[in-house]
């Protein structure tokens, strides 16, 4: 997790990699937040927010559940046209 930040220099500067690293640590460090195959990945995560508190942490969490790919792109793209004219 921690090479998250490299990932996401806007969200994460240098003046808050050591709050992000030491989030990381306490995340890690919380022994009741496994991940379970009956709760949604973005519920889990909405549960382990409230847990503990980790803003660093939960901004790359967040910055993450939203990037989509694949098909839904295409689609989004179309969708923006109907809205969006040239």
């Amino acid at each position: 997790m921690k090479k998250l930040a490299e990932y996401f220099p806007t969200l994460i500067g240098p003046e808050r990699e050591e709050q992000f690293t030491s989030e990381v640590r306490q995340y890690h460090l919380c022994q009741n937040l496994s991940p379970s195959d009956e709760v949604q990945l973005d519920h889990w995560w909405n549960n382990v927010m409230k847990e503990i508190e980790i803003p660093t942490l939960s901004s790359v969490v967040k910055a993450c559940s939203s990037i989509f790919c694949a098909p839904a792109v295409e689609q989004s793209f179309s969708m923006m046209n109907h809205i969006i004219t040239a």
